[in-house]
């Protein structure tokens, strides 16, 4: 039974020690964030399977990249910001030697809340999309964590898989399969097809609500819970409705509005398109201030539909 006051990053953690129990070819290196990363329960279950760094994000990546080399499947875990400020590393060491090793960034957005930039993953995702040969994985519930966490520890590729804290209610059903580069049309519409990821699938599920009902659906919403997705989806998508708005919770630049953006000017696709992201470094605050305060709460997304859905 799943817990909706539970964070992805929950259900990473109990779906490891889960996973681990019949699966011994994957090991957690952790970086001194066993309980926020939640792998506490891990490292007391499997203790010859957990190695900790310590604050050295670097040199766990490095060992990592040795151990992935050698035939062992390693899942490093730790905050996305500090995870990927070791881009050097990343680059070099996992992604030059396509290195099948999984990253594990938690705290991804805004909901780290008064902790601030400093701590924040709202970049993280715009860095590790410059690398060609990563797999981006952003699940938006407890089913979807569980289901991407299996095809981690069978994909052979170097992945990233991004995690939350905020409570992430079931939207899938139970017997969700997780298919990378698929995107997910959790609510069909036929007018505005509101694009996002992670945990704000739940928030953008209640501001549709308000623009649906039994008769019709005029806003959809599409969930995309990996990156690269199949271009054919979203050309399907931008002949199916008639503008689009892209909700973020990270930067403005570097993320989703940019592959779509790009996508557009390929194809020669032309809709009306909005972005609804974090516009600078961010601010230290509570986590619902914040989501105000960048437009990211259900109130200030239903002004901008109600714009888009009158046009």
């Amino acid at each position: 039974m799943l817990n909706p006051a539970l964070g992805t990053r929950d259900y990473f953690g109990s779906g490891i020690v889960e996973l681990a129990r019949f699966n011994k070819s994957f090991v957690v290196i952790g970086c001194d964030l066993g309980l926020p990363t939640r792998t506490l329960e891990f490292r007391r279950e499997f203790p010859d399977r957990f190695i900790e760094c310590g604050n050295s994000e670097a040199n766990a990546l490095s060992i990592a990249a040795g151990l992935a080399q050698e035939g062992i499947k390693p899942l490093i875990c730790s905050f996305s910001h500090f995870l990927t400020s070791r881009f050097l590393e990343i680059f070099q060491s996992i992604g030059l030697n396509n290195a099948p090793v999984v990253l594990v960034g938690t705290h991804i957005g805004l909901a780290i809340g008064k902790d601030g930039p400093t701590q924040m993953g709202l970049r993280d995702l715009g860095l590790i999309r410059l690398l060609p040969n990563f797999k981006i994985i952003q699940p938006c519930d407890g089913v979807e964590t569980q289901e991407a966490l299996k095809y981690c520890l069978t994909n052979n590729s170097p992945a990233y898989l991004r995690l939350g804290r905020q409570p992430a209610p079931s939207i899938l059903p139970e017997s969700y399969k997780f298919k990378f580069s698929k995107m997910i049309e959790v609510v069909e519409g036929r007018k505005l097809a509101i694009i996002t990821y992670g945990g704000l699938v739940s928030e953008v599920l209640k501001v549709a609500e308000t623009f649906n009902n039994a008769r019709t659906n005029k806003v959809g919403v599409i969930n995309v819970s990996s990156l690269p997705y199949e271009e054919r989806q979203l050309s399907k998508i931008l002949n199916k409705y008639k503008s689009l708005l892209i909700v973020e919770d990270q930067y403005y630049k570097g993320g989703l509005f940019d592959e779509v953006a790009a996508f557009m000017v390929k194809s020669g696709k032309s809709i009306p398109v909005k972005q609804v992201a974090v516009t600078d470094y961010a601010q230290s605050g509570r986590p619902e201030d914040l989501y105000r305060h960048y437009r990211l709460d259900v109130a200030s997304i239903k002004k901008v539909c109600k714009q888009l859905l009158s046009k």
